[in-house]
């Protein structure tokens, strides 16, 4: 079973901006409503979420199990640079070591990292169900 998160987006001012899902034959297309008075950028990915009032990037039990290793911890701060540029990107590898441990937990757990990204700091926490496949 396939678990595909509520379609959202939001504007550069964190106003919600219409969106929804179309299903094409075996194609899920995500449609984001942006004319009218929405600024720019508008971001819109599932994987992508607010936690406790901190955007969070959820990984699935793979991205997890790749959370694991220095290595694997390399890819996945070159994920967060692309959501969030390179200060998070930086922000990532400076939290790597404490990243990875929690990863290790979540995973043996036989949950999925989610990455919290706070004023100069990430951090994570594990969760499951949802996008945990």
């Amino acid at each position: 079973m396939t678990f595909i998160a509520e379609p959202w987006a939001k504007d550069a001012r964190g106003v919600a901006v219409p969106t929804h899902y179309e299903l094409n034959d075996t194609t899920l297309t995500q449609v984001v409503d942006h004319r009218g008075t929405a600024n720019y950028p508008i971001v819109a990915d599932p994987a992508f979420v607010w936690e406790m009032g901190l955007p969070s990037v959820k990984l699935n039990r793979a991205e997890t199990k790749t959370a694991t290793t220095m290595t694997g911890m390399a890819t996945v701060c070159g994920w967060v640079t692309r959501l969030t540029g390179y200060v998070g990107g930086a922000l990532c590898g400076a939290n790597a070591g404490s990243i990875l441990v929690n990863s290790q937990r979540a995973y043996n757990a036989g949950k999925c990292e989610q990455l919290l990204i706070g004023p100069g700091v990430i951090g994570s926490l594990a969760y499951s169900g949802g996008y945990c496949k």
